[in-house]
């Protein structure tokens, strides 16, 4: 079949402009959808992360949770989530993405109670935009869940200052069991959430 001189023009068009096709075609597949909508598991797209629907409060907030570890890193120089370096790469870093798509009014301010695994409150609690789970959040809505291949840590300290020391924290090894290691180990992996609104509305997974 011969090609003309048109067609081989919007070739090299096509070709020229690959990426930008492919952007336009992945943001074609996504669907619009009210976070009051959402069903548990089902998926959402912001910042170039997948999101997942775990848990949702009375008034139709959902609690969403990253499908994948988004970093590694070491939970810090000690358990204390409010001083943990991951805190602040998720509350500056991650949390401009976040808004900059969705709003700065599109996401909820999270409270962490951070009640050590051995029954003590030295670090009483903590306000995020964006934070790690707890264990007993973990532990509360594991069957919303959804496993992946990867460790990652939890904001719950295994003791504190108080008890046997401040050196361990919580985190979730790849089968879903929880153990606890040293704060320093590299390589576990970052899995944040955040709390949406009910109202708004975001890109869902086909």
């Amino acid at each position: 079949m011969k090609i003309t001189n048109e067609q081989k023009e919007l070739l090299t068009t096509i070709m020229e402009n690959k990426e930008n096709l492919e952007e336009l075609l992945r943001i074609a597949s996504m669907k619009k959808k009210q976070v009051k909508d959402l069903q548990m598991k089902e998926s959402i797209s912001v910042a170039d992360i997948s999101w997942s629907k775990f848990a949702e409060d009375s008034e139709g907030n959902a609690y969403m949770l990253a499908d994948e570890n988004i970093y590694d890193m070491e939970f810090g120089d000690n358990n204390d989530w409010r001083e943990s370096p991951i805190k602040k790469r998720l509350n500056e870093e991650l949390y401009q993405k976040v808004v900059a798509e969705l709003g700065t009014d599109a996401i909820l301010t999270i409270q962490s109670d951070l009640f050590s695994h051995d029954g003590l409150k030295d670090y009483g609690t903590c306000e995020d935009k964006i934070s790690l789970l707890t264990y007993d959040m973990y532990r509360n809505n594991r069957e919303n869940i959804k496993g992946i291949d990867s460790w990652y840590w939890l904001a719950t300290p295994d003791s504190t200052p108080s008890g046997y020391g401040a050196s361990c924290v919580r985190y979730v090894r790849s089968g879903g069991s929880v153990c606890y290691r040293d704060c320093h180990w590299y390589g576990r992996g970052v899995r944040p959430f955040f709390i949406l609104k009910s109202n708004i509305f975001v890109s869902c997974k086909d």
